[in-house]
């Protein structure tokens, strides 16, 4: 019972320390608005002339760089945190 009670503790105690902490990455953050600021201007110079070249390489820029962004935004708000700690199973 007591090593229970001691695993449910750890648990709690790992879980309200990530809720605490709620890291986020900036550094992501930074890449998606770095992104934005380049690709936004090559998309508008890549609509400006209207030909198919344009437009496929228009599409496949736009794409790109929302999949990137989606990442970026999923890094930011989800970062690789490590596991939380076990219990100590060796005490009584």
């Amino acid at each position: 019972m007591e090593v229970l009670l001691k695993r449910q503790v750890a648990a709690v105690t790992a879980r309200q320390t990530r809720y605490v902490e709620h890291r986020r990455n900036w550094a992501s953050l930074g890449a998606v608005v770095l992104i934005v600021v380049l690709v936004f201007p090559l998309l508008w110079l890549l609509a400006l002339p209207g030909a198919w070249w344009s437009w496929t390489l228009f599409a496949a820029l736009l794409v790109m760089s929302l999949i990137m962004c989606g990442i970026g935004f999923y890094q930011t708000f989800n970062p690789n945190e490590p596991p939380a700690p076990e219990g100590d199973e060796a005490g009584g």
